[in-house]
């Protein structure tokens, strides 16, 4: 399942002390298990990769508004988390 596979990516990254992408994997998993207890039964992978597609909107808008604020810091690290996320989504998916 897709959830699965963004835990096993997020153990990955904390052995690799990639702390961008530990990071970046722990939102879309608080955001997916946020979901799950909305939703109230466990997540399928259609509704998964609806969940990941609303966070990466999401990145997309934060990372537009903090460029036209000046914050190009902020906005690459937006930009960071989107492209994480979209790893998850693949291109038939996005």
């Amino acid at each position: 399942m897709l959830i699965d596979d963004v835990q096993q990516a997020m153990y990955s990254a904390m052995k690799a002390r990639e702390t961008r992408e530990t990071a970046a994997l722990r939102l879309a998993l608080s955001a997916l298990k946020s979901a799950a207890i909305d939703a109230r039964h466990d997540l399928s992978d259609d509704e998964a990769v609806a969940v990941l597609q609303r966070e990466a909107r999401k990145r997309r808008e934060a990372e537009q508004v903090y460029r036209d604020a000046g914050r190009p810091e902020r906005a690459d690290q937006e930009a960071y988390e989107r492209s994480v996320l979209e790893r998850f989504l693949g291109k038939s998916r996005y």
